[in-house]
């Protein structure tokens, strides 16, 4: 046989691999290790990325019985590496979250086992055997094995974690071959059951080191701070070193590149006055140090993690964690990402002020901690362990089986390896603040051993595990070693009863505001809550991306996504790996920009109208403004800006406070605004100077606001009504309109010759579901919600002065249902053409409550740029508005729309006192209400968003749609987090619609 059944064996995990260490590059001179900026600069390093010669099977039984010369011979392609092979055209990604990709029969795995075998050549000349060749994989999925010049030299899994072996004895003087087998599925996969898209192969960096024959190993840097922060400790731990080394020169530069201390052997090093390291101030020394005929650099930043009182401290200080769970995930290439995409990534991060990451679910390359050390983020650092699928189990109950693997010792050292695969290598880096033994794997004997197996390798780390939630209460569960309680998805209500009126130990929500589609909703609740109690960590936020495939390019050249089900996977979970804050090519989805808004770095405090001063905080935990920012301040009269002052905002210390004086004066019989808008003024490590930090909004003077009033002269005509079964046909001189009794709203609306209306007015309460109204989706539509039926009652008319009046009553009514909507309607036509309305609308109360309450219209495709008075410019929900703000705006009608991978709605601004839809020429229609609107403008009809599954299958309606709403329904996260608030529920028995419109 070709190979040893490794893989469905959970006592083999890895077979002649070397021991883990602490990751490191070694350089051949004290100038390479303090010049070089990529490992790959070093002599020691030889990169053996790029073009393998591969093979693909789609089962391991084709080639059990084959030799593995007979299998390279064979081989007639290639593949690059790192990659997978489902995004170089072999076998397909599938996507599932919770469910297993294969049969749940641990440890075997199914006989049509995919299987991929890569082949590389590399030279190794004469006077390189003086060295010892070390061989790194730094991410195979999921079990590979490796030969060396035809000679078996090993096997590994654990997808996500580093592989090296020794290959010094297999090696000859010229060429030589590498092969590796990787296999789809191994035991493995049953600790690797991740929410993300399933692919395979080498999907991280590959790489030899080049060692002496004698050398160091395995290193910790210890670091300790005096108890005023001010003097640091520095000292190297030698764990693995042979006897005869010692360090014989070392040097130690600070943050802005001196040399501060230099020796020729190591001892304790003392620095006074130390720069200390935080995610807003990332001070790093170096110090690099010789062992051998090597050279060793590490990059340290001196601070220091604790829990004082349950709360979360760094460096003495109470903080909070803004933070983000980040899968590895590019549309093109999966799993593999690139330095420069990470940095991408992690430039995103700092520009929307998140200052937390946690490695969701598995540990990252060490190129990323590099960058987070470099540039400034607080990692949880995960295992890559992960037992979902356990729940799925037929007939067991859901949680009820949960603890199956995690509480089965046979299984002890698995997540043990696991475990110490994540810290072991990473523990050097300084940005990773607490170890995650992983994710929903439920709770027993495995993780009590892991957490304190982690305690043992690295106690000056905190320890998270999620899932101790789910522990069994009538076992006797020891969380000696767990360091926090975390959670997922619990809503404010329950976070708050559970969790931190008597907090038993510090609390974090590892998961939450789940930002699938049109989402996140309700942040500033959490956010609040956050800062309301000390002992509430903070959270991260799910997720980052949105995980997709590219299906095809459109036109214009612009890749279009699909997701699980599209790549023609038999099971799947749909879109549900479409839930990030940006999209699968890093565009920002206003869900992002709602977070930036909410944890900006300056806020506009108060506002002292006699003295004309402002008071500005600082947020920042440890950072002072400095010069830092600069700023625009506009005096804003009923939505209008009449005058703006710009200034650099001051030195204020962290947490604290100025005053500034500005030259307005203030109006109190005005409703009245500030706005601030705030900007980087220099360029911050990876933000460019200018790129905009945040927009706010404070109420000076509440006042009633005063809209524009438009011409309404009567014209001296007579209104002529002609009454039909079906309709009204009025008229007044040129005015002319038509009331269609079908729908209860104008199908017609002249003014002189122009009209708007391309469609009836009609009654709505649908909206093209949010991926976070999937639970309630379904209530909806039995109820009838979407597509009901309008049934006529009554309508009656009079003149009253010059005006005529239209009494409706109508309901909406679904089939087989009862009705919806009540409505009773007052219509009031002027003689030069305006339209008054005055709409109440009961609800009935036995229904869930409503996505929204309007009035849709159909206007002619050319009005293509909107004007209002209201929140903008961003989306403007009931709970999810922050990062709009009070004002007049102008827009795109195409621009108003968001583009999620899968269609709904998106785009509404509530709060709006005056509308204007016009086209090029001027003409088009002006909508004003002193109670205010929201309105949703798009050539997207609400059927199409509803019925279209991807977006680049959307069509355009030969119309523009405008939605005219009471409200909507809150936005939320319920696609995987609590329910959505009552709160921002439509449950009120009545609600009014008043509206004034009139044509330009």
């Amino acid at each position: 046989m070709l190979i040893e059944n490794f893989y469905e064996n959970v006592d083999v995990l890895h077979v002649n691999m070397m021991p883990r260490r602490n990751y490191y590059i070694p350089f051949e001179s004290a100038e390479a290790a303090l010049g070089s900026k990529r490992r790959s600069e070093s002599a020691r390093f030889v990169d053996l990325n790029g073009q393998w010669g591969f093979l693909y099977y789609s089962s391991i039984l084709d080639v059990l019985d084959k030799s593995l010369e007979a299998l390279v011979n064979a081989q007639t392609e290639s593949i690059s590496v790192p990659s997978t092979w489902q995004h170089s055209g072999y076998d397909q990604a599938n996507y599932t979250n919770v469910r297993y990709a294969i049969p749940f029969d641990p440890p075997f795995v199914p006989n049509d086992n995919p299987v991929g075998l890569y082949t590389r050549s590399f030279s190794v000349e004469e006077s390189e055997l003086e060295f010892d060749f070390h061989l790194n994989f730094e991410g195979v999925d999921s079990a590979f094995y490796v030969w060396v010049n035809g000679q078996w030299l090993g096997y590994s899994q654990v997808s996500h974690s580093i592989s090296e072996f020794d290959v010094t004895p297999y090696l000859q003087v010229g060429n030589n071959q590498l092969a590796v087998l990787v296999l789809k599925w191994s035991d493995g996969t049953y600790f690797e059951d991740q929410d993300k898209l399933r692919t395979s192969g080498i999907f991280r960096d590959v790489y030899l080191l080049k060692r002496p024959r004698e050398h160091l190993v395995h290193y910790l840097v210890q670091q300790e701070l005096s108890d005023d922060f001010s003097t640091a400790r520095l000292d190297l731990d030698f764990l693995v070193m042979d006897p005869d080394l010692v360090v014989s020169a070392y040097q130690l530069y600070g943050p802005d590149g001196q040399l501060l201390q230099e020796g020729e052997s190591w001892q304790e090093v003392t620095i006074e006055q130390v720069h200390l390291w935080t995610a807003e101030t990332p001070e790093l020394y170096t110090l690099i140090f010789q062992v051998g005929q090597e050279w060793f650099r590490e990059r340290i930043g001196f601070r220091h993690f604790e829990f004082i009182d349950n709360v979360f401290h760094l460096n003495g200080r109470p903080i909070k964690l803004y933070g983000v769970n980040q899968h590895d995930s590019r549309p093109r290439t999966g799993a593999t990402v690139s330095v420069a995409e990470q940095i991408e990534d992690l430039r995103l991060m700092k520009e929307h002020h998140i200052n937390a990451i946690r490695t969701a679910h598995y540990p990252k390359s060490p190129e990323f901690y590099e960058l987070c050390d470099q540039y400034g983020f607080y990692v949880m650092s995960e295992a890559d362990v992960e037992e979902h699928g356990v729940v799925e189990l037929y007939g067991r109950g859901w949680n009820a089986n949960y603890n199956q693997l995690a509480d089965d010792p046979r299984y002890i050292e698995v997540i043990k390896d696991r475990v110490a695969a994540s810290i072991i290598p990473n523990q050097n880096f300084t940005s990773i603040f607490m170890w995650s033994m992983g994710n929903e794997s439920g709770f027993g004997i495995t993780f009590e051993e892991a957490l304190k197996y982690a305690y043992e390798l690295d106690p000056s780390r905190p320890r998270h595990y999620e899932a101790f939630h789910y522990a069994d209460p009538d076992r006797v569960n020891d969380t000696t070693y767990l360091s926090c309680y975390s959670r997922m998805y619990p809503s404010v209500e329950e976070t708050e009863e559970l969790y931190l009126k008597q907090p038993e130990k510090p609390f974090v929500l590892c998961e939450y505001a789940h930002a699938m589609g049109n989402g996140p909703g309700d942040l500033r609740a959490y956010h609040e809550l956050m800062e309301r109690y000390p002992t509430f960590m903070g959270g991260f936020v799910w997720e980052w991306c949105d995980h997709a495939i590219v299906l095809g390019t459109d036109e214009h050249g612009h890749d279009y996504f699909g997701y699980g089900g599209d790549e023609g996977s038999r099971f799947h979970d749909g879109n549900f790996c479409v839930d990030g804050l940006v999209s699968p090519d890093r565009v920002p989805h206003r869900g992002l920009k709602e977070f930036q808004a909410i944890h900006r770095p300056i806020v506009l405090k108060a506002v002292d109208t006699e003295k004309a001063c402002i008071t500005l905080q600082n947020q920042l935990f440890f950072a002072s403004t400095d010069s830092r920012f600069r700023a625009t301040l506009q005096h804003q009269e009923n939505g209008v800006i009449v005058e703006e002052y710009k200034f650099t905002v001051p030195a204020i210390p962290a947490k604290g406070e100025a005053v500034l004086e500005v030259p307005f004066v203030f109006h109190p019989d005005v409703l009245t605004h500030l706005n601030l808008h705030v900007e980087w003024a220099e360029e911050q490590l990876l933000i460019q100077a200018g790129t905009a930090v945040s927009s706010e909004q404070y109420l000076v003077y509440d006042q009633p606001l005063i809209l524009p009033e438009s011409e309404n002269v009567s014209l001296g005509q007579s209104w002529l009504v002609e009454d039909y079964a079906d309709r009204l046909q009025i008229s007044n001189g040129e005015n002319q309109w038509t009331f269609d009794k079908r729908t209860g709203g104008f199908s017609s609306w002249l003014v002189n010759g122009q009209s708007a209306l391309e469609t009836p007015m009609e009654w709505t309460v649908w909206r093209a579901p949010t991926d976070n109204d999937r639970n309630v989706k379904p209530a909806w539509q039995d109820v009838g919600f979407y597509q009901p039926t309008t049934k006529f009652y009554s309508c009656e008319w009079e003149i009253v002065g010059e005006d005529l009046v239209l009494e409706t009553h109508l309901g909406l009514v679904p089939i087989y249902r009862e009705k919806i909507l009540d409505i009773k309607a007052r219509w009031t036509l002027t003689s030069a053409g305006r339209i008054s309305l005055t709409a109440d609308l009961t609800r009935n109360q036995l229904h869930p409550f409503l996505p929204r309450i309007g009035l849709q219209l159909g206007l002619k495709k050319e009005l293509d740029r909107v004007e209002y008075l209201g929140n903008g410019p961003w989306e403007a929900y009931q709970d999810k508005h922050e990062a709009s703000y009070f004002g007049r705006f102008a827009a795109r009608v195409v621009d108003l729309y968001e583009h999620h991978i899968r269609p709904q709605e998106s785009g509404s601004h509530r709060g709006t006192h005056e509308l204007i839809v016009h086209g090029q020429a001027g003409q088009g229609i002006c909508i004003q209400s002193q109670a205010g609107f929201s309105f949703n403008a798009s050539y997207y009809s609400l059927e199409t968003l509803t019925e279209v599954s991807h977006d680049h299958e959307l069509t355009e309606a030969d119309h523009l749609v405008l939605l005219l709403d009471v409200e909507q329904a809150g936005i939320g996260s319920n696609s995987c987090g609590p329910a959505l608030s009552t709160d921002y529920h439509l449950l009120d028995e009545t609600y009014r619609l008043e509206l004034t419109m009139h044509l330009l």
